[in-house]
């Protein structure tokens, strides 16, 4: 595999060699169709994970956070709060996952993604590291209510002095 840029090997390519790449493309290949767009409306069937995690909850409804992932991070210095939110509403926007919750059709569960979804982070101002902990180690146990979306949470814990938000 060469380590020379991908656009100065392409720039190399004879006027024959650019077709024959550009008929290659599933998108400029003749007769291939692409995959027709599913209907937003209709709700679908759930994944072997999802189905799973539905199974869960209502078999095991005091466990039902053992199935959350979770992550943390920690950030040092000035938060720009409102940017922050921001962005995470940006992710929610562009990914369906993110927006998909689960429906009963006919008894049946199916995952039904909303178009728009109002999403917030939880904010919480602990005063020392124990407080910290305290809710680091609540949070991934607190369960999903797999019928509205997102099914995401974002919880930011302010330490310290209080910075204007």
């Amino acid at each position: 595999m060469s380590s020379e840029p991908l656009a100065d090997r392409l720039g190399r390519l004879t006027p024959e060699q650019r077709a024959l790449l550009l008929r290659s493309l599933p998108s400029q290949a003749p007769g291939r169709t692409s995959v027709p767009r599913r209907d937003p409306s209709q709700p679908l069937a759930l994944s072997p994970a999802q189905l799973r995690m539905w199974f869960l909850e209502r078999v095991q409804a005091e466990n039902a956070g053992g199935y959350n992932v979770y992550d943390y991070q920690r950030l040092l210095g000035p938060l720009d709060e409102t940017a922050l939110l921001r962005a995470f509403r940006e992710i929610v926007r562009r990914h369906e996952a993110l927006r998909t919750s689960f429906v009963a059709v006919d008894g049946l569960p199916r995952q039904q993604v909303a178009e728009e979804v109002d999403f917030d982070f939880d904010s919480y101002d602990a005063a020392d590291e124990a407080a910290v902990q305290q809710i680091v180690d609540g949070e991934p146990l607190r369960p999903f209510d797999l019928t509205t979306a997102p099914l995401m949470r974002v919880a930011l814990i302010r330490v310290g002095e209080a910075v204007p938000r």
